[in-house]
């Protein structure tokens, strides 16, 4: 397979539960909000790490941070329609880029099966011709059976690649949610909902600590936020050879590995992000003492390489799914 996406879902200190991948608007749902995005030196590694980047959905579609902007993904299923939204740092003012379209791959979870399709420049008012903001493409499909959306990007001669997953949607969890603002100071909820003075989604508020309000990195690595709202995970390269995942709740909390599964597809790239040879599968394995997954990467994988990594949450579900790019190892004290 080719065009594996990266992903880098970052975060704000302040996320809200519709703008970080997980809940599913009407629109549209999606995949792990990567701490949140990945990529890689061409395929540029974004470093947010917290306040000022606001993830709350301008168009109520699912937003990915991808270098230092975001893309924003809406599925109009009464209208078979895919829109590609890009925006700056803020996550709020559109970022004209000079493209003729962006490639993009659909894959339908239950049947592997792959359609390549490209959205279009739709400029938005005021925008010329040429240089867009917005991207558009047909892409008939449904709400109800899970689909992977890979996209690929070239802003300023650099590559990017992001991936949503589209799935149905999912209860949240939690049972006391506050405003991530505080209008009412403490005063707190025993459902989600919107805060009545802000609008903005109620968020899980547990032993005086806010979720979601810390997604730096652990371990030096990539951080996401998965699509159930609840999951975070961090994708290290410890060695040139070894890739490493580890498990937070949405508290960001350390949770063990066991009992969870997955594979990580790793395939090398060039200094475009472009694929080089074939991708192999490797199986996902438990530590000695539980504390994350990790595969042995072949020795001829060198670096730059990029992961394509999907992880089983909870039993019974479609496992969720994650991209990591590295060009380098990952630098941090790492758990041996």
């Amino acid at each position: 397979m080719k065009n594996y996406v990266n992903t880098h879902l970052i975060v704000a200190l302040l996320l809200v539960l519709t703008g970080c991948g997980g809940s599913i608007p009407k629109k549209t749902a999606a995949n792990g909000h990567a701490g949140d995005n990945q990529a890689g030196k061409e395929n540029v590694k974004s470093e947010h790490g917290g306040a000022g980047h606001s993830h709350e959905s301008a168009h109520g579609g699912i937003v990915n941070t991808v270098g230092d902007f975001h893309v924003e993904l809406v599925f109009d299923e009464k209208q078979s329609k895919l829109t590609a939204y890009i925006s700056g740092e803020d996550g709020k003012t559109p970022k004209h880029i000079d493209a003729k379209d962006i490639p993009a791959q659909i894959k339908a979870e239950k049947t592997d099966q792959f359609t390549s399709i490209a959205l279009l420049p739709a400029p938005m008012k005021g925008e010329k011709e040429g240089s867009a903001s917005r991207f558009e493409a047909s892409a008939a499909f449904t709400h109800a059976v899970a689909h992977e959306v890979f996209l690929r990007i070239s802003v300023e001669g650099k590559h990017y690649r992001t991936a949503f997953q589209l799935t149905p949607g999912k209860a949240a969890l939690g049972k006391t949610f506050i405003c991530p603002m505080k209008c009412e100071k403490e005063k707190v909820y025993p459902q989600l909902g919107k805060c009545p003075v802000c609008k903005m989604n109620l968020v899980e508020f547990k032993a005086g600590q806010v979720e979601h309000s810390d997604h730096n990195p652990k371990h030096g690595g990539t951080f996401f936020m998965a699509a159930d709202n609840w999951h975070h995970l961090e994708g290290v390269m410890s060695s040139p050879t070894e890739f490493r995942l580890y498990l937070f709740d949405n508290f960001t909390k350390p949770i063990s590995a066991k009992g969870y599964e997955g594979t990580a597809e790793v395939v090398r790239e060039d200094g475009k992000g472009d694929d080089v040879g074939k991708p192999v599968t490797l199986p996902l394995k438990q530590s000695g003492d539980q504390s994350y997954l990790s595969c042995t990467v072949p020795s001829e994988y060198v670096l730059p390489v990029a992961f394509t990594v999907r992880v089983t949450l909870r039993k019974g579900e479609a496992p969720a799914l994650f991209n990591f790019t590295f060009d380098s190892v990952s630098k941090a004290d790492l758990k041996k």
